[in-house]
């Protein structure tokens, strides 16, 4: 069994770690998961620890990683970056 990913923080630490979590067990780029349900396998188990509010990151499907290449924000919608624990 895989160690789970902690994160703490807002939206953006834990999008950094859905990301982190879904490329570690279905390889690639992440840029290759950008769009809707493009990854094959749940991402590495993780724990949401909030110390803000707002973005609900720690609870959504939704992903958002900057991808500073290109100078856009991808979207990552997949039913596989949904965190196992959520807490604050």
């Amino acid at each position: 069994s895989a160690m789970p990913l902690v994160s703490f923080g807002g939206g953006s630490p834990h999008d950094c770690a859905k990301g982190i979590a879904l490329v570690a067990t279905n390889g690639g780029d992440i840029r290759d998961y950008e769009g809707v349900d493009k990854s094959l396998k749940k991402m590495l188990p993780m724990v949401a620890v909030n110390t803000t509010a707002g973005t609900a990151s720690e609870m959504t499907r939704f992903c958002i990683i900057t991808d500073e290449e290109r100078h856009v924000k991808m979207a990552i919608v997949d039913w596989h970056t949904t965190p196992d624990i959520a807490g604050e």
